[in-house]
């Protein structure tokens, strides 16, 4: 395999990837055939028994970018392939994740036999049970990790049971195998399953890359005006930086604020094609966005302000908001590299999200007061929790006793040295051929040495832009009050991911820095 720049073959040699990885780099992304996938044929058997017997069947979705993505492919496809269906996804603050029984039984009440989960119901016990009672029929489509024992349905179609191609998908992945099957090929339906693969942080190898690429063309092709006009900037090309950064929170955000507004409205406007209804969704969605960005500046300025001497932090406030937690300990964990459950409290219960450091694993952390929680579940690295006011004293005890010996270890850079003089715009440029960059695959950090020629302060002296001297642009987060200190230096070492910053006209080599090395 020829490669002739010489800044990518330095990156593929730090990789060091196997001969399929680079295969699937550097090969025309295709789509596999969905019949390959384990699950589907039998899926593909129940809808057809829906559309003969002219039955009607029910959507059951969630309400993050996943799920509403995968709700939406799933209503498309099966209205193309003419079944009769609806979709329900739950509200946040009233309903919580996942199929419920009162949804079940509303559902059969209007005469629903027939239901399909999208993006969840692995965990959805009671509901599975209901609707078995009820002799109805089930198809389970979901990513997460589950019980065997646990899953009662009448097809269960999960990445985990299918070729190890498949087992990056996410639940909109799932939903465009399906969908797929149902009406051939559909750009729409593998735009939203790439959406919600970075939305969703998958590993970006396998199927899931294959999605991820032909999302990218179809979208820069001007595919899907519904999830275009979502781009900050029209006139740009998307890549899954802007997918994840600007797309991907603008979908989310109907769930999270669900008191003002509903997730369930989202679909409906991925499933629009009326120029009309997307100009006013459009707005409708980036003025809640930007009331959600205001939320999380007024979460975080509060949070700052309780902060302790405490290696796990915990934050609540009677004002915070149920649907932003997870985004306010998220970057609160990032800034200060510490655990932080942060808090809403409402009704006598704490209702809140925990984000983790490396080595803290919340599978386990609280195994030894699960007695003293109403709910708790995640991953490794972040969680939601919830507990009842006369429980806080306890748990914030059992943090503390069970975290203060804790010896955090920031994890050491993995970079890629290089002379600054091949940080070229021809070069950045020619890593775009290694792209998409994402879990299990990320965008390579360079280390160089610069010579400084300006330092200047941005964003009301909160953060930092040093000019080199090859007049690249080093970009510092929340380091403004340490302009000085680059002043008075000739020669730094900046770690960091590179990209091209083009601002009327003009393209700049930019490096946004993690770690710095004064000489």
């Amino acid at each position: 395999m020829k490669i002739n720049n010489e800044l990518v073959k330095i990156v593929l040699d730090a990789y060091d990837l196997d001969e399929e990885k680079l295969n699937e780099i550097f090969n025309e992304p295709v789509l596999s055939n969905p019949y390959e996938a384990k699950g589907i044929l039998e899926c593909g058997r129940i809808l057809k028994k829906v559309k003969d017997e002219k039955e009607k069947i029910l959507v059951c979705g969630d309400y993050d970018a996943d799920g509403i993505c995968a709700t939406a492919i799933l209503v498309m496809a099966l209205k193309k392939a003419g079944i009769e269906c609806g979709y329900y996804i739950p509200d946040r603050l009233t309903e919580g994740y996942g199929l419920n029984v009162n949804t079940v039984n509303n559902a059969l009440a209007k005469g629903y036999k027939y239901f399909i989960t999208v993006d969840n119901g692995v965990k959805a016990v009671e509901a599975m049970q209901a609707i078995r009672a009820a002799d109805a029929t089930l198809i389970l489509t979901d990513h997460h990790n589950y019980d065997e024992s646990e899953i009662l349905c009448d097809c269960f179609v999960h990445p985990f049971k299918m070729d190890s191609k498949f087992q990056t998908l996410s639940g909109a992945g799932v939903a465009c195998l399906i969908a797929r099957m149902l009406m051939k090929e559909s750009r729409e339906a593998v735009i939203l399953a790439c959406v919600a693969a970075i939305a969703d942080c998958m590993p970006v190898w396998g199927e899931t890359r294959s999605l991820i690429r032909l999302g990218l063309k179809y979208l820069n092709q001007g595919c899907y005006p519904a999830v275009n006009r979502l781009k900050n900037n029209q006139f740009e090309r998307c890549d899954e930086t802007t997918i994840g950064f600007q797309i991907a929170p603008k979908l989310n955000v109907t769930g999270r604020l669900a008191d003002r507004a509903k997730a369930n409205n989202t679909v409906r406007y991925l499933l629009s094609n009326d120029e009309r209804l997307i100009d006013s969704g459009v707005v409708q969605i980036n003025e809640l966005n930007e009331i959600r960005k205001q939320i999380t500046m007024e979460m975080v300025s509060i949070s700052e302000r309780q902060l302790s001497e405490a290696f796990f932090q915990i934050v609540h406030d009677d004002t915070f908001h149920e649907g932003v937690v997870g985004l306010v300990a998220g970057r609160l964990a990032n800034q200060l590299n510490k655990p932080f459950m942060v808090l809403a409290h409402k009704d006598g219960l704490y209702k809140g999200s925990i984000r983790s450091v490396e080595g803290l694993d919340l599978t386990t952390f609280f195994d030894g007061c699960l007695d003293l929680l109403e709910a708790y579940g995640g991953h490794a690295m972040a969680a939601g929790i919830s507990f009842k006011e006369e429980a806080y004293e306890e748990v914030c005890h059992y943090i503390e006793e069970n975290s203060h010996d804790f010896v955090y270890e920031k994890p050491v850079l993995n970079t890629i040295k290089v002379d600054e003089t091949m940080l070229t715009l021809e070069n950045i440029d020619a890593l775009n051929c290694l792209r998409p960059f994402g879990t299990g695959f990320e965008a390579p950090i360079f280390e160089v040495k610069v010579q400084i020629k300006e330092v200047k302060t941005m964003g009301g002296n909160a953060h930092l832009k040093i000019i080199s001297q090859l007049n690249n642009e080093y970009i510092l987060f929340n380091e403004g009050a340490g302009a000085e200190q680059y002043r008075q230096c000739t020669e730094v070492g900046f770690m960091g991911n590179v990209s091209i910053n083009s601002f009327r006209g003009r393209r700049t080599v930019s490096m946004n820095v993690m770690e710095s090395v004064f000489s």
